[in-house]
């Protein structure tokens, strides 16, 4: 075996063990969310969840975690949108700050569902 396919070997078995990885966490729900005038806010949807990961135990501001569930959960997320919005950007709070609509995607409820809506 040449250098060149062994190192193409060792590179292809490295893409395939971080695609497994889990993904780090995020917080759905911030614990502090900045007040602001409904007019720096665009718009605000709800959004339908159907999900085979557990919901999170820990921390619910994650909502779900990175665990999988052998059911489905469903659950529906008020999202709002900032009017400073870019179109194919999704502008978050990063890190532990507080959320703020009018610069960034916001969740601010989520309601479960006992089974499909």
């Amino acid at each position: 075996m040449t250098v060149r396919s062994k190192t193409f070997l060792v590179v292809a078995f490295a893409l395939a063990v971080t695609g497994c990885a889990g993904r780090k966490t995020h917080d759905l729900l911030n614990t502090t969310t900045v007040t602001v005038p409904a007019s720096d806010i665009a718009a605000t949807h709800e959004i339908f969840v159907a999900t085979t990961r557990k919901k999170a135990t820990k921390d619910p501001r994650q909502v779900f975690d990175g665990d999988r569930s052998p059911t489905t959960s469903f659950a529906s997320v008020e999202v709002t949108v900032p009017k400073i919005h870019q179109v194919g950007a999704i502008e978050r709070v990063r890190g532990s700050a507080n959320s703020n609509p009018a610069k960034d995607f916001t969740a601010t409820e989520v309601e479960f569902y006992e089974g499909a809506p």
